[in-house]
């Protein structure tokens, strides 16, 4: 498989996604999510940047918000309506990326999300765990949507750390962004 330019296809993410093609398009990402951290030589993986994160906390910081959103997928939904309440989708993922980049750019930021990183040392094994446990991840998430209908995913809400509270079908159509967010930032670096 090619490895696309994330940039690009971040440009060309649709409006919307009924729950059929949500779980298709994680199902893309995770391969091209695979294919292309698999592709960095483990000086790059490790190598910190003199601004931002490396690969590896760009994919640690990846796999604890899909671990999360996993989680919230696998929960009853009379739990989650009990923590967060009914809601009714009304963003695009247009709308959706608009609204995390706004604010970001307002100084929001990772918060209990940043990925803590003691060193540069490459260690051996590392950087296949990592990606294969991103991988996971994104599976386990997957396997969560299959049980939501369309309805219940546009009337649930759960908790965004920058957004707040926005509904199941917004918080997957931000998830789907983030990945593409972050490794466009990691791609773009190692093109330099």
């Amino acid at each position: 498989m090619a490895i696309p330019s994330f940039q690009e296809k971040i440009a060309t993410l649709p409006l919307t996604l009924n729950k059929s093609q949500i779980i298709e398009q994680f199902t893309i990402a995770n391969k091209e999510m695979y294919e292309f951290y698999s592709s960095i030589s483990e000086e790059q993986f490790f190598s910190k940047p003199e601004n931002g994160w490396s690969p590896l906390e760009n994919i640690k910081h990846l796999n604890s918000a899909i671990s999360v959103v996993a989680l919230f997928t696998r929960k009853e939904l009379s739990f989650l309506l009990f923590l967060f309440g009914r809601g009714n989708s009304q963003f695009t993922i247009p709308e959706i990326i608009k609204d995390y980049n706004d604010r970001l750019n307002s100084g929001s930021g990772a918060g209990i999300f940043t990925p803590f990183f003691s060193n540069n040392k490459i260690e051996i094994g590392k950087k296949e765990s990592e990606i294969n446990s991103l991988q996971s991840s994104i599976q386990t998430l997957i396997e969560g949507i299959y049980h939501w209908t369309e309805e219940d995913m546009d009337r649930t809400n759960i908790p965004h750390p920058i957004m707040g509270i926005i509904t199941v079908r917004e918080m997957l159509y931000f998830n789907y962004y983030h990945l593409y967010h972050h490794s466009a930032k990691v791609q773009a670096r190692l093109n330099k």
